[in-house]
């Protein structure tokens, strides 16, 4: 499974804790599902998600609320960064982290 984070130079703390966290908490996520990618911090969820294959989001945040993403898109959605994020998802709001 690939892993999508924004990757900046310099990076910001939230940002870099990608590449710690997800290592220690799914230590074999390089073999699970080679069509999926993680979605992990960051106000990264928009259009992008329309890309073919399942997308994983767990505590994303949502860029905007004109964010452009289908409803054919094919998320699973295990939680989001907060509750704002979930309505422009029109997601549950106990999906919300925060």
């Amino acid at each position: 499974m690939n892993l999508y984070w924004c990757r900046t130079n310099p990076q910001n703390v939230g940002d870099a804790l990608n590449i710690w966290l997800w290592k220690r908490l799914i230590p074999d996520r390089e073999s699970l599902d080679p069509s999926g990618t993680l979605f992990g911090i960051g106000s990264i969820l928009d259009d992008r998600l329309n890309s073919p294959g399942p997308k994983y989001i767990l505590g994303s945040g949502a860029r905007s609320n004109n964010h452009g993403i289908r409803k054919e898109a094919d998320l699973r959605i295990f939680s989001l960064r907060g509750p704002l994020t979930a309505m422009a998802l029109n997601a549950p709001s106990k999906l919300a982290m925060t």
